[in-house]
């Protein structure tokens, strides 16, 4: 049988094919070198996860062989100090030296007063003695321990300190000696001790309103998110900030206004009267409106004057919240101590003095912060809301005096809302005290409200929808090296004020 045998056009046909193991095996060593692979260290992604500094990488795949990523070390920079932060950490180091001057001034000043006045102390001058002497020791102990307290705060954040969260304890905890403080108010008035017990009263004097703050405090974090959560540096300084400046700028100027209707009313006694003595309603109407209207406005605008400077550093209406709070209860702290001494011989006016000026106070602060959280966020700039929050503080506080002012001044109101009394033990309930406690009850209630509010608000803007699987791409350098943004957040996190 003939075959038919066709050329192949392939020249090695007849060559023997060698299969590839073998062909590795019979290599000559000069092309086993040339054939070896570069001495290139590769790392596993288990064992470059556990090199401190190395962010483990996928591996990348090219063809069907893969090979290690190029792994760059992810070094963080070191925290640097906000220039902005710095500047206020030294001015506060400044305004708490001069805190813990006027307070150790204030010592030796108290004692003076108290010793030239209690000797000579009858019924006429005990309200006069007992708020004053209340007033000096709240202010001489909010300044030592107030001022020692942000000069703490101010070192530990120009040396980079953290700062720990605030946590109070459950506001039923806090109301328990608020309760203890004024059962024994009760018990020296009813034993009739405010004089020969004046120590013990002046105690329970000083400690009344700051308890009611703090209660009212812990009650507000709780209605408020998690994420409200605001460190102990922020809220003393604004606590403290609250308690000193506004209120001692306040007082200067009811001082100068008081100061100029004893000249009008002494002018109107001279021989030749100035024009304005023979129309008394004038005289009467600008009174009114320089208290019951231009005060109240004065009041909420500048409590929160010094929070404003480091507002801007606040990320989250609720936490800007909180720290006009804290600031409106130090004012309404020393308020409210002025107040209740001048009612020593009531209990129940104390009660509500004191719950009355923290709460107004406190609450009308919370929402000019919040307004001016609104004013100097770009994130979150809302000029109406910010108005709008303004508005709602200053109408409280106007309501609040016009109410006070016109049950004392006008004669048939007066008449009407004592002529209703209840008593209870040494203390006696008028129309009055209850109207009042009711314009309290309704500021608090809008209050929480709110908290409510901007609590399902940041508790919607926190979810997180979760995006569809992707196909990781291959990360470049860019967003393996830390950026400066990085180490910003870091110091600001560390050196907040």
């Amino acid at each position: 049988m003939n075959e038919h045998h066709e050329t192949s056009s392939n020249p090695y046909e007849d060559e023997q094919q060698i299969p590839y193991a073998s062909w590795e095996e019979n290599k000559p060593p000069e092309q086993e070198k040339e054939a070896a692979p570069s001495s290139t260290p590769q790392l596993l992604p288990s064992a470059a996860s556990t090199l401190p500094g190395v962010v483990p990488q996928a591996p990348q795949w090219y063809g069907h062989y893969p090979y290690a990523a190029p792994v760059v070390p992810q070094h963080v920079a070191p925290a640097r100090q906000n220039s902005y932060l710095q500047g206020l950490a030294i001015t506060t180091i400044i305004c708490s030296a001069l805190l813990l001057i006027i307070g150790l001034a204030g010592i030796p000043a108290t004692i003076i007063t108290f010793s030239n006045t209690y000797f000579s102390i009858d019924e006429n001058s005990a309200g006069v003695f007992f708020s004053r002497q209340a007033l000096y020791l709240t202010g001489t102990i909010l300044c030592l321990a107030g001022g020692g307290l942000s000069l703490f705060h101010a070192i530990r954040s120009l040396l980079k300190k953290p700062s720990t969260t605030v946590v109070l304890p459950p506001f039923w905890v806090l109301l328990i000696p608020y309760v203890l403080v004024l059962a024994g108010l009760f018990a020296i008035e009813a034993i009739g001790g405010e004089i020969p017990l004046v120590l013990l009263m002046l105690l329970f004097l000083i400690l009344v309103s700051p308890l009611a703050g703090a209660a009212f405090m812990s009650l507000s974090l709780r209605a408020l998110p998690v994420k409200a959560a605001t460190t102990w540096r922020r809220l003393t300084v604004a606590f403290v900030s609250g308690a000193t400046a506004p209120f001692f700028l306040v007082a200067l100027l009811y001082f100068f206004v008081n100061a100029g209707l004893l000249f009008a009313l002494y002018s109107c006694t001279d021989a030749n009267p100035a024009p304005y003595c023979a129309n008394g309603d004038q005289l009467l109407s600008t009174t009114f409106i320089l208290i019951a209207i231009i005060g109240p406005i004065i009041i909420a605008t500048i409590t929160p004057l010094l929070l404003t400077f480091y507002i801007r550093k606040v990320q989250r209406a609720s936490e800007a919240l909180l720290l006009g709070l804290a600031c409106g209860t130090g004012f309404g702290i020393m308020e409210g101590a002025f107040m209740a001494g001048t009612a020593y011989h009531n209990w129940v006016g104390i009660l509500l003095t004191s719950l009355g000026m923290v709460i107004l106070n406190g609450t009308g602060t919370a929402l000019v912060a919040l307004g001016w959280y609104h004013v100097l966020n770009a994130d979150h700039r809302h000029l109406p809301k910010a108005f709008g929050y303004w508005l709602w503080a200053v109408g409280q506080q106007i309501v609040f005096y016009l109410l006070s002012i016109a049950a004392l001044v006008i004669a048939p109101i007066d008449n009407f809302l004592n002529a209703w009394k209840v008593s209870l033990g040494t203390g006696i309930v008028s129309l009055y005290e209850i109207g009042y406690t009711a314009v309290v009850m309704i500021v608090a209630g809008l209050f929480l409200y709110l908290l409510q509010r901007l609590r399902k608000e940041e508790t919607l803007s926190a979810v997180v929808v979760p995006s569809s699987p992707e196909e990781v791409a291959p990360p470049s350098t860019k967003a393996v090296v830390s950026s400066p943004e990085v180490s910003s957040d870091v110091s600001e996190t560390s050196s907040d004020v």
